[in-house]
């Protein structure tokens, strides 16, 4: 009698995990686009040990199909603004005025090793 108020015991706990229906939420799925690909994998795989018993909701699928570009577009956002300013930063280094060679102070050297460097986190960028 009453059961809701209290907790279950360790015995029911581990019976609930062996056979309880697994029922989805639509984030739960979205994440998987949200995530690492390291924690994506761990979901799917945890997802797939559970198949037999997993069950998905109507609505959480509509909300899924409905949401499901938004969010891999939503992801690409950040990528895309970083981008962007690495490329406005590596302009403002090359677009520094020429130092004499024979100044006491090289500036110019230091921004092109960071010139460099930015190129290089451009070409991981882009190839991701």
């Amino acid at each position: 009698m009453f059961r809701e108020y209290f907790p279950p015991t360790p015995s029911e706990i581990k019976k609930f995990w062996k056979s309880a229906t697994v029922v989805v939420d639509t984030n739960v799925l979205l994440s998987l686009y949200r995530t690492s690909d390291a924690t994506s994998k761990t979901l799917g795989e945890v997802l797939a040990s559970l198949s037999d018993r997993l069950w998905m909701p109507h609505q959480v699928g509509l909300e899924y199909s409905r949401n499901r570009l938004s969010v891999i577009f939503g992801m690409t956002a950040p990528h895309a603004q970083a981008l962007k300013n690495l490329q406005a930063l590596k302009q403002t280094l090359l677009d520094q005025p020429t130092i004499a060679k024979d100044a006491p102070m090289q500036p110019q050297k230091v921004f092109d090793k960071l010139a460099n460097r930015i190129n290089r986190h451009i070409d991981k960028l882009t190839k991701q």
